[in-house]
């Protein structure tokens, strides 16, 4: 079931930059940000009643809503704000990849602040994400 999840996520991930460089082409960063949350925030606020029912609202660990939102302020905000920007003015061929280092920077504050190893597989990876991105420049 993992490799189902990632290979879903990266098809789906994959794609969305397609359909955002042809909706910034119109649409100003800001407003295509809050079109595209309040989307996302109805669908899965419908999904999450139904999946949940009543007991939607009421939640026991607030710690974990409160990384949830972190991270939604985070990525779904100012990165999000960021990487349209970029999109906007470079080639969605280059911004894609040089966005997507973003795994470096988990990858150095998952030690930091979880204290998970760095296994030799994960430092050869990331030494080839930095000669990926020199790659595409």
């Amino acid at each position: 079931m993992l490799y189902l999840y990632l290979i879903l996520s990266i098809l789906f991930w994959g794609s969305a930059p397609i359909f955002d460089k042809l909706a910034i082409k119109t649409v100003d960063v800001y407003s295509g940000i809050f079109f595209r949350s309040l989307v996302v925030a109805i669908i899965f606020g419908v999904f999450h009643f139904f999946y949940k029912g009543s007991n939607v609202i009421f939640i026991n660990d607030i710690r974990g809503v409160l990384f949830y939102i972190i991270s939604g302020i985070l990525a779904g905000g100012f990165g999000a704000m960021f990487y349209f920007n970029a999109l906007k003015l470079g080639d969605v061929s280059f911004v894609v990849p040089v966005a997507a280092i973003y795994p470096l920077v988990t990858a150095i504050l998952s030690v930091i602040f979880l204290n998970e190893q760095i296994t030799l597989h994960r430092v050869l990876g990331i030494i080839l994400i930095i000669v990926g991105i020199w790659f595409i420049k």
